[in-house]
């Protein structure tokens, strides 16, 4: 542990800014931890705490998988995903604005999601965990939320435990995590994690 956490620190010293690593066994055989409190913006991987708060409203019945979201010509988030070049007036339906958010990392679904949750209540899920680093205050490419100081924040333990919670079925509930986990599974993004294992090993990620 001690080797890992060595080289880590020469990997960090080279790269400069804030470097955390967080592992969470299934099994509890194996947990590892560095500098996985540290609070820090978070760029995509807030996505994983909103679809949770997604599958949560699934859960409850105050969403449904088919609702329908219609596209409007204004508002269309930059960076990564599809929404931004379709039709205004197009309809998305709840379910496929989780699947676009995660699995293309589509940043418009991301907002669209966001606004209908409430920034505030995908927090308050989030400390309803425990977690104390982890927190939406904006939309994604929110520029004028960026002038006020808000930002989306993340800790790298937090989110290792959130997608132990998904696996484990404590995080949505029963089959809504079972849902969170097969979106999850579906990424479309082969680099990073994905790139260095084998082909027969199922990954459920958010780069």
């Amino acid at each position: 542990m001690r080797d890992i956490k060595s080289e880590i620190n020469v990997l960090a010293a080279r790269l400069g800014g804030c470097v955390s690593v967080a592992v969470r066994d299934i099994k509890n055989a194996f947990d590892f931890s560095y500098n996985d409190t540290e609070r820090v913006w978070s760029a995509s991987v807030i996505k994983v705490p909103v679809l949770v708060e997604a599958c949560k409203r699934l859960a409850d019945g105050s969403a449904t998988r088919d609702m329908e979201f219609e596209l409007q010509a204004e508002g269309r988030a930059p960076g990564s995903g599809l929404l931004r070049y379709m039709h205004p007036g197009t309809k998305i339906t709840y379910e496929d604005l989780m699947l676009l958010m995660i699995t293309v990392s589509d940043n418009h679904a991301t907002n669209m999601l966001i606004n209908y949750l409430t920034p505030k209540a995908i927090t308050q899920t989030m400390k309803g965990f425990g977690y104390a680093g982890t927190e939406v205050q904006r939309e994604i490419y929110d520029y004028e939320g960026m002038r006020r100081g808000e930002y989306n924040w993340i800790a790298a333990g937090e989110i290792a435990d959130l997608c132990k919670r998904i696996y484990c079925r404590q995080a949505a509930g029963g089959e809504f995590d079972d849902l969170a986990l097969q979106i999850m599974s579906r990424q479309c993004s082969k680099t990073l994690l994905r790139l260095y294992l084998p082909d027969e090993v199922c990954v459920a990620n958010k780069p």
